[in-house]
């Protein structure tokens, strides 16, 4: 699987602009797991442009808190090199260790790639798009996925307000590509703009009004990988 830039920054030169320049790679695979077995994987950083790229590469810890990720510096996993240079139409490997294995509980990290301005690009009248795009590293204590487990529930605020809730009580974290609310005949998509629920952790939603109160069973219909699962909403 080939993960692809989707953060464009823009570093406009200081002289007469006379051109653009887009900077082009990718790597893979979007996803490192780290085990006490196998504590050092590798990623392939490939160069579709024509022009040398410099990427600086870091490992940050992961949290989510109040629905906002949370990004932190780290020393128990670090890459190597922390900055490549890519020949044009070339690729380079990197390497993500994790520097202290255990058998713990899985935790959470994302590797972010940034190009960088090289010195040739400074010197030209150019605007360069410099691209920059993260993805996830787990560590856990085994390579297979350990088992998440979703309870669902619905609660009301004083001001008659509904807000659904899933608890991941389970050791793995689940990735959650859609939830809908499933209300009799009635589908309805949620926005999920954090798919990922780590363990011992949580997500909510705002229900339409009266949704749980309609008398209605309510039910979420959850697409996970390529498996769809339905659960039973306790209303509270």
């Amino acid at each position: 699987m080939i993960l692809t830039a989707q953060h464009r920054l823009c570093l406009a030169g200081l002289a007469l602009l006379t051109a653009a320049q887009a900077g082009s790679f990718s790597a893979s695979p979007a996803k490192v797991v780290l085990t006490p077995q196998a504590p050092i994987q590798t990623i392939d950083v490939q160069n579709y442009a024509t022009q040398d790229v410099q990427i600086q590469v870091q490992v940050q810890a992961w949290t989510v808190v109040n629905g906002l990720n949370v990004y932190v510096p780290t020393s128990d996993v670090i890459v190597t090199p922390p900055v490549l240079k890519i020949d044009p139409r070339g690729s380079r490997t990197v390497r993500v260790g994790w520097t202290k294995p255990s058998t713990g509980p899985e935790m959470y990290y994302r590797v972010f790639l940034q190009e960088v301005p090289t010195s040739a690009s400074l010197k030209q009248n150019t605007v360069q798009q410099l691209l920059r795009f993260s993805f996830p590293a787990l560590t856990r204590r085994q390579k297979d996925p350990l088992a998440y487990k979703l309870n669902w529930t619905a609660t009301a605020a004083p001001d008659g307000k509904w807000t659904l809730t899933v608890q991941n009580t389970g050791e793995g974290f689940v990735n959650l590509a859609s939830v809908k609310l499933v209300r009799g005949p009635a589908l309805t998509p949620l926005t999920v703009e954090i798919p990922y629920v780590f363990s011992k952790d949580s997500r909510s939603w705002p229900l339409p009004p009266d949704a749980a109160g309609s008398g209605d069973p309510l039910t979420v219909r959850v697409q996970v990988g390529d498996k769809t699962e339905d659960y039973v909403v306790q209303v509270r």
